[in-house]
């Protein structure tokens, strides 16, 4: 709710930022509003989020690669369940 409607609604006009200062926690505390995480909170997270991704799309490829490389049948699967693993943290 914008705060303009808000003061109308308490018979005021909000024509300066006083009134508007004044009116605007009444209205917070009347709809019980909570703060929300800012913005850059949000880009922050998701900037960390794509470089952890950034670095463990290659360790995935390089995984594979050793997957393919490997002769030995249990060595091959145990570094198939590595990429496994990685594949999974990645989701």
């Amino acid at each position: 709710m914008r705060t303009p409607v808000g003061t109308r609604a308490t018979g005021r006009l909000a024509k300066t930022d006083k009134v508007d200062a004044a009116c605007s926690p009444r209205w917070g505390a009347y709809l019980d509003l909570r703060p929300t995480s800012s913005v850059e909170a949000a880009r922050q997270r998701l900037a960390e989020l794509v470089g952890w991704r950034d670095d463990i799309v290659p360790a995935i490829r390089a995984n594979m690669h050793r997957q393919r490389q490997a002769r030995d049948p249990i060595v091959r699967r145990d570094i198939g369940r590595t990429g496994e693993d990685l594949c999974i943290r990645s989701s």
